[in-house]
C-alpha cells in the first residue's frame, strides 16, 4: 500500500474519535476531517484542541487556595 493509501486508512481510524472530542469541547466537529489533508492536516486538526478552554479544568482561581 502506498503512503496515501496508509494515510487513508489511518485517518479512517482517528476521525471519529477525534468527531467525539470536538463534541465535548464545543468545537465544531468537521474540524476532524482535516486529517485528511496531506501534509499539516494532523497538525491542523490538533491545535484547536492544544489552545482551547476545556470545560472541565479548573480555573486558575480555583487552583489557588
Amino acid at each position: 500500500m502506498h503512503f496515501f493509501g496508509w494515510n487513508i486508512v489511518l485517518g479512517l481510524l482517528v476521525v471519529y474519535p477525534l468527531w467525539r472530542v470536538y463534541e465535548r469541547v464545543g468545537l465544531n466537529p468537521l474540524f476532524a476531517l482535516l486529517v485528511f489533508f496531506p501534509g499539516l492536516g494532523w497538525l491542523l486538526a490538533l491545535l484547536p484542541l492544544a489552545f482551547q478552554d476545556w470545560p472541565n479544568l479548573p480555573t486558575a482561581r480555583q487552583t489557588r487556595r
